[in-house]
This record gives C-alpha cells, structure tokens and sequence, in this order.
C-alpha cells in the first residue's frame, strides 16, 4: 500500500474532522497538503468529496476516480 505516518494519519484525522464540522476550505487546503506526503487513495476520495460538498463537480469526479484507480475495489467504483 502507501506509507502512511503517523504524522499523516493524524493530519487525515484532522482533515475530515474539518469535513465534518463543515470548515470545507481548510479541509481542502490540509487534504491537498497531505497529498504531498502520502499517495493514500483515502485521501483522494476524501479530498473528492470536499470539492462535491464546494460544488466543483469536476475536480470532485477527478479525486474520485484518482481513488478508484490507486484502490480498484467496489466500493471505490461505487463511490
């Protein structure tokens, strides 16, 4: 899989933590950070779903099959 640290992993756990509470902007800027750190589908799909809930379809649908293609399951094609 991708290495992920543990300096990632609670940069994720930040992140979606922003998602939740609906800080979509700063969600954003630190997914994309960690995405200089860790090609984790993970972050891909939820850096898709940050774009959906901003409205920016296009770059939701990028994220999205970017996730898909580093993790071909059925759940990620589902998504």
């Amino acid at each position: 899989m991708y290495p992920t640290s543990s300096s990632v992993a609670e940069g994720y756990r930040r992140a979606t933590r922003l998602f939740e509470r609906g800080d979509l902007e700063r969600a954003r800027r630190d997914f994309e950070k960690l995405l200089g750190r860790s090609g984790d589908p993970a972050i891909f799909f939820m850096l898709g779903r940050v774009h959906s809930e901003l409205g920016q379809m296009d770059a939701a649908i990028a994220r999205t099959l970017t996730a898909h293609q580093r993790s071909p399951t059925s759940d990620t094609l589902r998504n």
